[in-house]
């Protein structure tokens, strides 16, 4: 039989003063064919799984001020040319480009996104992929 393995412990990490800074798993609603596991080196991901048509996790955020925010996150992906969809409501905000990770953690190009002031419901959405990781995003003030 399989031994089992214990989950590793993420490692903490300070996040800058004025950085919004959350982790994949703290959606507040998902598409069914979004799910939840831990990540080898630690902590939790979310799988966007492939071959699916479109599968989205929103999250609550709560933006200081309005403006401009760069937006980075943290992905792994073993295909080329891959997108994430980011929007708020019915407006789309940006489209993160996910080159090929070779399955590895990468932080991919940060993509600008203007936000509003309060409590926003952020989504991310995969049109059709053929698999997307994701642990976490984060927004920094421009």
């Amino acid at each position: 039989s399989a031994a089992k393995l214990a989950p590793v412990v993420e490692e903490s990490f300070n996040v800058p003063a004025g950085v919004i800074h959350v982790e994949a798993e703290a959606f507040t609603k998902k598409s069914p064919v979004v799910a939840v596991f831990n990540c080898y080196t630690g902590g939790k991901q979310v799988n966007f799984f492939k071959s699916i048509v479109t599968s989205w996790v929103d999250y609550a955020v709560d933006v200081p001020q309005t403006g401009l925010y760069s937006m980075d996150v943290m992905i792994a992906a073993a295909n080329h040319g891959q997108v994430l969809d980011i929007s708020c409501g019915s407006q789309k905000l940006g489209t993160i480009k996910i080159p090929s990770t070779t399955g590895l953690w990468r932080r991919m190009d940060a993509v600008p996104i203007r936000l509003e002031k309060g409590l926003q419901a952020i989504r991310i959405s995969a049109p059709f992929q053929r698999g997307i990781a994701m642990r976490w995003f984060e927004l920094k003030p421009k």
